[in-house]
């Protein structure tokens, strides 16, 4: 009997850009995983490596990923195809991820590291640490896929590329995924939660309310499919390290070093700056007395100015020379321009790809959705950040149906659709922002132009 092909929901993973990004880690990869962000070759041995690395390679070209083309494809590229896989379900997950939760990786472990310093500066001296894991390790795959918002039909082709990741690296983004339902429970409940991987952290301030935090994640991670274990407590006074459970207050990454696209951009907006360049940095001159800032060039790949900030000639031809787009906007941040460098060949052909998103209906729902998901995460991000900090702040149920609502985006065939995705989620956001601020400050929802009160005012501020 013949089994029918499955094909893959994650199109994504075979474009040629994606697998050409997955020979660039296979061939810079570390040979110990727990030293670097940077995933290990997979178990390519030195000579199909050396194929990866020839002068003429080209990346295959997938027409889909399906258990066909699994079954022919040859070693290598199978571990290009599940290096492409690992890193768009690594994509996924990244933007899934409510406050409080971190990659696994060395940045991510700096990040949980600084998360739960900043709860203890707080006054949140009592501490518990535990493990977690999804109960029934078979399940991990789909688990993992239904939270990405991934058919259970891609299970399969997971399972067998995850064979040809040695270590299991696929596995262990699902299992790390399969765990979402449980973070977003437990921020949206307000509780100091933090989680990478499998290590978890809960803080309070005062005993009694670490034991009730703890008793409502294990709860929880049973409701979910997982189990909380080595459950340890311990309060620490401000004469003891937190280095005692495992915590490096002191940990820090270079400012130098940049985490992401996102940490690229230079954005300016306080009327008065002026931005310069000298010795090799991007120089930001805050008007009165504010002290300046300072980025590598290297660290810039664009900048944003918003207002009447000031560009010196010499940062200008830099841009221009070295291919960084400076976008002005306004003070109410409508666009007004770019500056271009001439030997900037791409920008023809982006232009070209945005005239011919126009006329296409698909990827453009498609963009519109990313759009308003990224918009309706930011907000339910600011919900939980609130409630972590004020314990009469309740905004699980509101979070969790955003979190739903967002993720019904993926089905959208309409604009129409989209925008109305867009409005029930802004309607549910501020009514939860309206429960957050104090009792005697007005706050009915939003309105602008003009503002009808003082938290209107404000936002509309920025």
């Amino acid at each position: 009997m013949t089994t029918p092909a499955t094909a893959s929901s994650l199109r994504e993973a075979t474009s040629l850009e994606a697998l050409t990004r997955a020979r660039r880690r296979l061939l810079t990869a570390h040979p110990d995983p727990t030293s670097s962000d940077t995933p290990m070759s997979g178990s390519l041995i030195d000579e199909q490596l050396r194929l990866l690395a020839a002068s003429d390679w080209v990346p295959p070209r997938i027409a889909a990923l399906d258990t066909n083309t699994l079954t022919t494809a040859d070693t290598v590229t199978r571990a290009l195809l599940a290096e492409s896989v690992r890193e768009t379900l690594e994509r996924r997950l990244t933007a899934e991820r409510p406050h409080g939760t971190y990659d696994d990786t060395l940045a991510g472990r700096d990040a949980f590291s600084r998360g739960v310093v900043e709860d203890y500066d707080h006054g949140n001296h009592h501490l518990a640490r535990a493990t977690i894991r999804v109960a029934d390790p078979g399940l991990v795959t789909r688990a993992g896929l239904s939270t990405l918002n991934l058919p259970d039909a891609d299970a399969p082709i997971i399972d067998e590329l995850a064979r040809a990741s040695d270590p299991n690296l696929i596995v262990s983004v699902l299992a790390d995924a399969a765990l979402l339902d449980l973070d977003r429970y437990a921020t949206g409940r307000g509780l100091l939660y933090s989680r990478v991987g499998t290590t978890l952290m809960l803080a309070a301030p005062n005993e009694q309310r670490l034991a009730d935090a703890i008793d409502t994640v294990a709860a929880a991670a049973i409701n979910t499919g997982a189990r909380l274990t080595d459950v340890t407590t311990q309060y620490i006074d401000k004469e003891k390290a937190l280095a005692s459970i495992g915590i490096d207050p002191w940990a820090t990454r270079s400012s130098d070093e940049p985490t992401g696209q996102a940490d690229r951009i230079l954005y300016v907006g306080r009327d008065g700056a002026r931005i310069h360049v000298k010795a090799g940095r991007v120089l930001v001159d805050a008007p009165g007395s504010l002290p300046a800032t300072s980025v590598p060039k290297n660290s810039v790949t664009r900048i944003v100015l918003s207002g009447n900030v000031g560009l010196s000639a010499g940062a200008r031809s830099w841009a221009m020379r070295s291919g960084v787009d400076v976008v002005c906007l306004s003070r109410r941040g409508s666009y007004q321009g770019t500056l271009i460098g001439a030997n900037r060949g791409a920008h023809a052909s982006r232009i070209l790809a945005q005239v011919a998103l126009t006329g296409d209906h698909e990827r453009r729902v498609r963009l519109t959705a990313s759009l308003i998901g990224a918009k309706i995460r930011g907000q339910i991000h600011v919900l939980t950040r609130i409630a972590r900090r004020d314990e009469t702040v309740h905004v699980a149920d509101t979070t969790a149906r955003m979190h739903a609502w967002r993720r019904s985006l993926a089905g959208t065939r309409t604009l129409d659709e989209v925008m109305g995705i867009e409005g029930v989620c802004s309607n549910a956001y501020f009514d939860a922002l309206a429960g957050c601020v104090p009792a005697d400050v007005t706050f009915d929802g939003r309105s602008r132009r003009p503002p009808r009160d003082l938290p209107n005012a404000a936002l509309s501020y920025g």
